[in-house]
């Protein structure tokens, strides 16, 4: 595969997570069996698929009237930094980073970052 082929499977990856979330369909979110989790709403790291499967279903339901765009995709081999803005059903405005380990065409792990506060 070449890297203009992989960069465009990596993004189609990409787009199947937020798509997941944010239509709450993350039963189509291509997850590895060991996926690891980290962010602002977990107190310790998640791993796993049926724990972080579990985990991303309440967040897709917390984000079920949001709407998001993607404002820049970074990718450097298997690693993605993914900056997000999402429009909550409030109306405030949360800028999301994500950091993605995909490999073998599932996502690997998963680290969110974001201020939490905002969501209060």
């Amino acid at each position: 595969m070449s890297e203009q082929e992989l960069r465009k499977a990596q993004v189609n990856i990409l787009d199947q997570y937020f798509e997941g979330i944010f239509n709450n369909e993350v039963d189509t979110i291509p997850l590895a069996d060991t996926i690891s989790f980290q962010g602002p709403l977990v107190s310790e790291v998640l791993t796993g698929k049926e724990e972080v499967l579990s985990f991303l279903t309440d967040v897709a339901a917390s984000f079920s009237n949001a709407q998001y765009h993607t404002v820049r995709d970074i990718i450097d081999g298997d690693h993605i930094f993914s900056l997000v803005k999402v429009r909550l059903s409030g109306g405030q405005i949360l800028d999301m980073g994500h950091i993605f380990e995909i490999r073998d065409g599932v996502i690997q792990s998963i680290q969110v970052l974001f201020d939490p506060s905002l969501l209060k």
